[in-house]
Parts: C-alpha cells; sequence; structure tokens
C-alpha cells in the first residue's frame, strides 16, 4: 500500500497506545496461580512466536485450549501485552495460547490467518508435551483479534471458505468448541463507515489494497468473515460496548448468527468505561465482569 503519513501516523498512534497500555492497564487485574511461558516459535518465520499461559497446579487431566488472538488494528499488539486476560482465562482452567501472527503491512491478508494455523499445527503435533485435548479450543480476541476469531470459526465450518486459503494441513480440518467476539469487525466494507479513528488506513494496510479495492475487489470478500457464517458456525459470545465503534458490526454479527439458527449470547457493557476492547483492561469492573460472563458461555462446552 502507499504509506502516506496519515498512514504512518496513524500507525505510530496505534504502536504507541499498544505499548503504553500493554505495559500498565492491561497488565493490572490479572490472576495469580497461573504460570507463562514466552516466546515460543511456532514455525520457521523466526518472528512469528506464541505465549502461553497456564494453571500453576497441574493434574493429570489434559486441558482444553483457549487460542487468544490479540488485537491492534491489524498493525501493532502482541501477546505479550494480554497478560491480565489471558492469566484470568487460565485460571479457569485453560490451556490459553496468546498467538502473535505477523503485522500489516509486512504481513498481508491472508497471511496471518495462515500464521495462526501453522500456531495451531504446533500445538497440535506438541500436544502430549503440553497436556492440553486438541479436540477442545476455543477462540477468542479483540477488535481485529476477533476478526481472526471469526474467520478461523468460519473456515472451520465453510469449505468453500476455507479452500481460499493456504492452510497448515496438519491443523486445517481442525473444529473449534466456541468463539468469543469482543468489539470485533465483520465485514471490511461497513467498518469502513464505522467512525473508529483511522479504521480505513488499517484495512486498507491489512489488505495491501486501496479503499476501492477493499470495496469491489474480486478477493475482498474474503477479509469478511461474516459473509461465510453457515449453522455449522461454533457458538459464539460476543462482548460489546456502548462507546465502541464497531457495535453496530457486532450486532450484524449476533443478527446472522440468529439467522443460521448458531447458539450465541452477548455481553454489552455501558457508561464511561464501555470503550472499545475494554475487556482487555481487566482492572475496570466491567471488563471483569464480561469475562465472568464468557467464562459460564464457554464453560458449558469446555467438558462436551
Amino acid at each position: 500500500m502507499k504509506k502516506t503519513f496519515r498512514y504512518l501516523f496513524s500507525k505510530a498512534f496505534c504502536v504507541a497506545s499498544e505499548v503504553a497500555c500493554g505495559n500498565t492497564l492491561y497488565r493490572l487485574g490479572g490472576s495469580k496461580g497461573v504460570k507463562f511461558k514466552n516466546k515460543i516459535k511456532y514455525c520457521a518465520d523466526d518472528n512469528l512466536y506464541f505465549n502461553v499461559c497456564r494453571p500453576e497446579t497441574e493434574n493429570a487431566d489434559k486441558l482444553p485450549v483457549f487460542l487468544y488472538i490479540h488485537g491492534g488494528g491489524f498493525v501493532s499488539g502482541a501477546p505479550d501485552f494480554r497478560r491480565a486476560i489471558m492469566s484470568n482465562i487460565a485460571a479457569a482452567g485453560y490451556f490459553v495460547v496468546g498467538v502473535f501472527y505477523g503485522l500489516a503491512p509486512k504481513y498481508i491478508f491472508p497471511n496471518p490467518v495462515e500464521n495462526i494455523y501453522k500456531a495451531l499445527a504446533f500445538l497440535k503435533r506438541n500436544a502430549a508435551e503440553y497436556n492440553i485435548d486438541i479436540g477442545r479450543i476455543f477462540l477468542g480476541g479483540e477488535s481485529a483479534g476477533a476478526t481472526l476469531a471469526v474467520t478461523l470459526g468460519a473456515i472451520s465450518s465453510n469449505n468453500e471458505y476455507k479452500e481460499f486459503f493456504d492452510l497448515s494441513t496438519e491443523s486445517k480440518d481442525l473444529t473449534f468448541k466456541a468463539v468469543v467476539s469482543i468489539c470485533g469487525l465483520f465485514d471490511m466494507t461497513s467498518s469502513m463507515d464505522s467512525g473508529y479513528p483511522y479504521i480505513r488506513e488499517y484495512i486498507c494496510a491489512y489488505a495491501d489494497k486501496t479503499v476501492e479495492e477493499v470495496v469491489d475487489g474480486a478477493d475482498s470478500a474474503y477479509m469478511s468473515p461474516i459473509r461465510f457464517i453457515n449453522k455449522g458456525f461454533p457458538p459464539t459470545f460476543v462482548i460489546t460496548g456502548e462507546r465502541c465503534a464497531f457495535t453496530p458490526e457486532s450486532e450484524r454479527l449476533i443478527a446472522r448468527l440468529d439467522e443460521c439458527g448458531v447458539k450465541n449470547a452477548r455481553y454489552h457493557g455501558t457508561g464511561a468505561e464501555s470503550v472499545h476492547a475494554y475487556s482487555v483492561g481487566q482492572l475496570l469492573p466491567i471488563a471483569k465482569q464480561s469475562v465472568v460472563e464468557m467464562l459460564k458461555f464457554i464453560g458449558e462446552f469446555k467438558d462436551v
């Protein structure tokens, strides 16, 4: 894409926000009694890695996997900055994997999707070492991470969609117990008109296309996972916020899930704290409660 001043400023703003919040707010309110292992390389590309968090006390039972996909407008973010939310999920009895999938414009669509499947292939190969149940995988993420989580959910249930991607043969047929979407965006065309700051620059960087090419391009529809949701899509928990610009996107997602008969539930935060991706900052009461409600919902499928 053409790296205009507006794009360069928007990326710098996004990265600075991630670093500032990631080293402060996003670390607060996490659980104790968990342990992290960081920077595990999952493929030949040394830039790509994941961090894991699991309960400190281990037993013989295999843990279900929760794959947490960070946001950051497709151009910033890292699992290192999601310690609080990852630890609170792990404390509920999950092996949480925070995956770094590569950022635009170096990694453009569909590279991040395909990279996540490489991480899943690594987990599958090493399931015995980690004592995890690869048959019980949950997906979740915030903002751009929610986009990617819903993309994986659609891939798992729609063979036509799956064929578009060049996925690892080891992991491409994995299924998922449930999906968690936190303040996501699911149709790139409608998201451009959301009013979120610099969203057009972020989407264009992810696509490596102009606005017109994203709207009219032959392959652009594949960036919009809502278009590929069918009745086989996994049960879904949707977190929204009163002050989040992408709440209309989540409401479209819920409408599509209802249309397809997919089980879903919603937590809607209100008030001054209900900003975009508020769940990541686990010190906030509504953020804490959103994860409590999410864990209740996915817990229905944990032992199934």
